[in-house]
């Protein structure tokens, strides 16, 4: 029944992504596009939902700065070096520690707009990443007591005279053997 029909609607919705691509908008702009019409059909159209996330909510902000009191400094410092180490040769390229950090159902929106999975991130050839360190403008917000959202600014200098600037957003899931990356998104920007 409406587990179908929202289905249906999800499918919907891919289909428009795709036409949104075809007819020149980059990547990332048609999945903000996605994410903002994702919510409604869950609702079949039907108007307001209730709930974080769904548009024209107006405890949205709310619910999320109550529920942000989740996260210990712990949690918030351990994602921070997670996030971190995902930038770092040592660690991107560690097969073993890639296994542990991915989810099973990881799915990235990279910067370029290309779409990566868990076996195309762990097939990745190691290589020089050249970011900066620490990450500018991190932060991290509960979603719920099991799900944190990771958004940061990352600045990656290639072969000394390029550098691509990026904003960051990772969902990060605990599980009973730690916490997860599930999806990250980057989304080109140069700064002002």
């Amino acid at each position: 029944g409406a587990q179908v029909h929202a289905m249906v609607r999800l499918e919907k919705v891919k289909m428009a992504v795709c036409t949104m691509v075809e007819h020149g908008l980059h990547l990332n702009g048609a999945f903000t596009a996605m994410v903002h019409v994702i919510p409604l059909s869950y609702c079949g159209g039907a108007g307001r939902c209730a709930g974080p996330g769904f548009m024209g909510n107006n405890d949205v902000w709310h619910t999320h700065s109550r529920v942000g009191s989740m996260l210990s400094s712990e949690d918030i410092e351990m994602l921070r070096q997670y996030e971190e180490a995902m930038w770092r040769e040592e660690t991107r390229f560690d097969t073993s520690y890639m296994e542990c950090r991915l989810a099973q159902d990881f799915v990235e929106f990279g910067r370029s707009g290309r779409i990566y999975d868990r076996a195309a991130s762990l097939a990745a050839s190691p290589q020089a990443i050249g970011a900066r360190l620490p990450l500018a403008a991190f932060s991290v917000r509960a979603l719920s007591d099991t799900l944190a959202q990771v958004t940061y600014d990352s600045c990656v200098t290639l072969g000394g005279d390029k550098t691509l600037y990026a904003h960051r957003s990772s969902l990060w899931s605990r599980e009973a053997d730690g916490w997860k990356l599930r999806f990250h998104q980057g989304t080109p920007f140069e700064p002002a």
